[in-house]
């Protein structure tokens, strides 16, 4: 398997697209056991809370009255998604690119992949 295949591997999977609606997205990603459940439950806050701001802010008393707490909490938790399942993963493929190229065929041998 090439580096290509290693950085494919260690990513969101395509089938996650900005055509997805928020939920349908989330949904995906929890089939695939791509996140965890802390990541869900961030991603479904900040959906909701992303959601309510356009459709109801009045609804959601964390966004009719902030005092700038919520916000924050909310570039937290957007902070953490993207470290989660974005930041990691390029970072652990970067370096687990730099292993030989016959120790990564060993690893897809191993794991049933092909390689290159």
């Amino acid at each position: 398997m090439n580096n290509a295949s290693h950085t494919k591997f260690l990513t969101v999977p395509k089938k996650v697209t900005g055509k997805d609606n928020p939920s349908d997205a989330i949904k995906k990603l929890v089939a695939e056991n791509r996140c965890d459940d802390t990541i869900q439950q961030a991603m479904d806050y900040v959906r909701v809370a992303g959601n309510k701001a356009l459709h109801a802010a009045h609804e959601i008393p964390m966004l009719a009255d902030d005092t700038g707490d919520h916000f924050q909490t909310l570039v937290s938790l957007i902070g953490y998604i993207v470290d989660d399942q974005i930041t990691r993963a390029k970072k652990i493929s970067g370096v687990f690119a730099t292993l030989p190229q016959p120790e990564r065929d060993r690893i897809d041998r191993r794991d049933g992949r092909e390689t290159s």
